[in-house]
Parts: C-alpha cells; sequence; structure tokens
C-alpha cells in the first residue's frame, strides 16, 4: 500500500536526501577507492570541458619546460650489483650557475629525484645553494620517505596516486595536495614559492588567502601532453628545451629568457605516469595540479554548493518519492502476464517473464539515474572545474531500490 504525501513533504524528503548525498559526495573525494566507471565520468566531462573551453586560454608562456632526458651519466650500485643511469648532475649545475645569482625568475622545480649519491654532488650542492627560489622534490616508496641528498634545499613530495578499486585502471584520477599534515606536495611548494603564501592545512580541507579549497581535488589537465607534443607549421606549440642546448646559449640571453617564468626541469621522455588524459611527464602533471591551485579550481564556494544541493534536490524528488503510473506499453504488458497466470497457461513462463519485467525496470531506472548523475557533473566540471565523486550515491541508489523491491509486505 502506497503512502501518499503532501508536495511540501516531498520538497523537505528531497532537501534532507539532497544533504546526505552532498555528504556522501565529499566521503567519496576522500576516499582513494575508485569504479572503473567514475573514470569514464571524468573522462566525459573532460571532452565536454573542451568542447565548450578553448585550450589556448591557458597562458603557455609563464612556463619553460627544460628536458633533462638527454642528460644522464652511470653511477656504481649502492648494492655493488653494476651500475644505475641517474640525470648528469654536473650538466644540472652548469645550467643553475649559468642563472646566475640575480635571480629573475619567478621559480625553479628541478623535478629529479636525488636519492642517491654520486661523484658531483657536491658540485650540484653549491649549485643549488647559490640559487633562489628552487625547489627539488622527494619519493617514498615501501619503507618510507626517500629524503633527498640535499636536505638544506627546499623540497616537497611528489608522488602521484592511482586509481584503485573494482576493474579501475590504475591511472591518476585524484590527487591529495599534503600526504599529511607537515608533508606537502610539490605544487602546494610551487604555490608558496610563487605567490609567497602560505597554504595552511586543516583536517579535510587547505585555507588559502582566507578561502576553502578541497584537500584532494580530480586532476585537470590544462596543458595536455598532446598539445606539449604537437607542432604548428613545423614549430612546438609549447616548446620544450633540452638542457645541453641552453648551455651553449649566451649568459644574458638565458636571464631575460627566464625572466617572470616558472622554470620546470625534469625528464620528459621517461619520467611518464598514467593519467586520465593518457600517459604524461611527472613535469606536466605538476605543473597542471600547479595551476588548479593558482586558478582556484579547488575553491569551495557557495554557488558550487548550492548547485550540488539544488541538482540532488531535484533528483531526489523524482527517483526517491512514490513511482510515477505505469506506461501503457508496459501496463498491458503487465495484464497480459496477469492474465496468463490466471488461467493456468504457462505459469512458469509467466512468472519468469514478470520478473524480468521487474528487473528491466529497475535496470532502467538505475541507468536513468546514473545519466543525470552524469549530467549533473559534467555542468559542474564545465562551469566551476570541480568534478563531484558520486560513487557513493550510486550505492546507495541501487540499495535502496534492492530495498524496495525485496521488502517484506505489511498485512
Amino acid at each position: 500500500m502506497k503512502t501518499n504525501i503532501t508536495f511540501s513533504k516531498k520538497v523537505f524528503l528531497s532537501f534532507l536526501y539532497g544533504i546526505g548525498f552532498l555528504v556522501l559526495s565529499f566521503l567519496a573525494l576522500y576516499t582513494n577507492y575508485n569504479l572503473a566507471g567514475e573514470e569514464a565520468q571524468v573522462k566525459t566531462a573532460l571532452f565536454a570541458d573542451k568542447f565548450f573551453h578553448s585550450p589556448a586560454y591557458v597562458n603557455d608562456t609563464n612556463f619553460v619546460f627544460i628536458d633533462v632526458s638527454r642528460s644522464k651519466q652511470l653511477i656504481p650500485a649502492p648494492d655493488g650489483t653494476g651500475n644505475r643511469v641517474i640525470t648528469d648532475r654536473k650538466t644540472i649545475a652548469a645550467f643553475l650557475d649559468l642563472l646566475g645569482r640575480d635571480v629573475q625568475h619567478k621559480m625553479i622545480l628541478c623535478d629529479v629525484l636525488f636519492d642517491m649519491p654520486s661523484p658531483d654532488d657536491e658540485l650540484l650542492s653549491n649549485s643549488l645553494s647559490k640559487t633562489g627560489k628552487l625547489l627539488i622534490p622527494f619519493s617514498k616508496d615501501a619503507q618510507g620517505i626517500l629524503q633527498p641528498l640535499f636536505k638544506d634545499v627546499p623540497n616537497a613530495y611528489a608522488g602521484y596516486q592511482k586509481s584503485s578499486g573494482f576493474k579501475a585502471t590504475g591511472n591518476l584520477l585524484k590527487y591529495d595536495y599534503f600526504i599529511t599534515s607537515e608533508i606537502p606536495g610539490v605544487p602546494v611548494s610551487m604555490f608558496e614559492m610563487v605567490h609567497q603564501h602560505k597554504i595552511e592545512y586543516h583536517i579535510g580541507w587547505l585555507e588559502v588567502n582566507g578561502k576553502v579549497f578541497l584537500k584532494q581535488h580530480f586532476f585537470y589537465p590544462r596543458i595536455s601532453e598532446k598539445r606539449l607534443r604537437s607542432e604548428t607549421d613545423g614549430s612546438k606549440i609549447i616548446p620544450i628545451h633540452e638542457m645541453n642546448d641552453l648551455l651553449q646559449n649566451d649568459v644574458q640571453l638565458n636571464r631575460v629568457f627566464f625572466k617572470d617564468k616558472i622554470v620546470l626541469i625534469g625528464d620528459f621522455e621517461t619520467d611518464i605516469h598514467p593519467t586520465v588524459e593518457g600517459a604524461t611527464a611527472g613535469s606536466l602533471i605538476l605543473a597542471n595540479l600547479f595551476l588548479s591551485l593558482d586558478k582556484n579550481d579547488p575553491q569551495v564556494t557557495i554557488s558550487w554548493l548550492l548547485y550540488i544541493l539544488l541538482s540532488y534536490m531535484v533528483l531526489s524528488f523524482v527517483f526517491f518519492t512514490p513511482p510515477w503510473k505505469l506506461s501503457i506499453h508496459s501496463a498491458s504488458r503487465v495484464r497480459r502476464l496477469l492474465r496468463g497466470l490466471l488461467s493456468g497457461v504457462q505459469k512458469q513462463k509467466t512468472l519468469k517473464g514478470l520478473s524480468q519485467l521487474s528487473f528491466l525496470k529497475l535496470l532502467m531506472k538505475y541507468l536513468n539515474f546514473t545519466l543525470c548523475l552524469l549530467i549533473m557533473s559534467i555542468i559542474s566540471f564545465v562551469i566551476f572545474r570541480k568534478h563531484i565523486d558520486q560513487v557513493y550515491v550510486l550505492l546507495y541508489f541501487w540499495l535502496f531500490n534492492m530495498y524496495q523491491k525485496f521488502k517484506p509486505i505489511k498485512r
């Protein structure tokens, strides 16, 4: 027996559902577990964003990308089992010396891990200490943090969280800006160095210039690997300069070239990571994560929260209230099945047909709900630059309808 409720009660119930789904979305955002369908949802939102926004709006001239993939050296392995290939530290030292002490760049990110000693460490250490506004990364393995050899140089954690879950691809889907309350990621330190402003860590959120930011945010590639590699009239859209080539330039020319630029030094050939956008260089990932902070993408705004709440309220009003009447086609099918049941003709086949109809109705309702969530997510991505994590909402929808289907009938 259906319980009829007034329109105002339906609205109030939808409001409660909206609040609940809003909480579930934020809980899902801070969960590392992802479904394969969720990654497909993000890719669809990225495709829609490219359709509505031209990629040319990004000012790529703020960055200078320097490749060290062809500047390598061999060093003895720490365990004595042979040799290891590392970036040539003498070349990096020479490049930093070329810039001189006259700091005109916004900052330099030397995205090279210095976790193994080499004969040129003292030379590089002197060059690093003389270069202002410089940042180096460190990483971690199963045993813990791998601290850089040059501990007196500003450093931050460079790691790329992979999606994990049912049929997940292992691609970079979302990024946590702090590994712990005391250890910021490289994009955070880049932001602080460029803007000379501290990002404050709080449990579950960040404070940036008095604004509330999400601590974890979906990867948004403003500068894509494709644009970095593509050419127009024989020249790169976004040039990647070889470090050895720059060493041949005049000193004054280099200082003018790097003035007011963010310089990213990295291996753009072998330091490659899987993302929702495809295989992407690690230095480019960090540049895009910095840009998200710089453009206030993770900022929690009142308009975004209202959009989520109102969207969930509308969906709750439609999908979590007493069902609408059956269509003429479905009703006629039900009548045929019931007629066969009452007449005793092909009783087993009729019951199977009823079960199939019920399952198909539930499946179609689930697909319709999923499509509505996808549209909601695309609008959020295009307008607010933020993806809405809806995996727990989908799970609740499925469990809710399964309960409605199999709950005991009160007599």
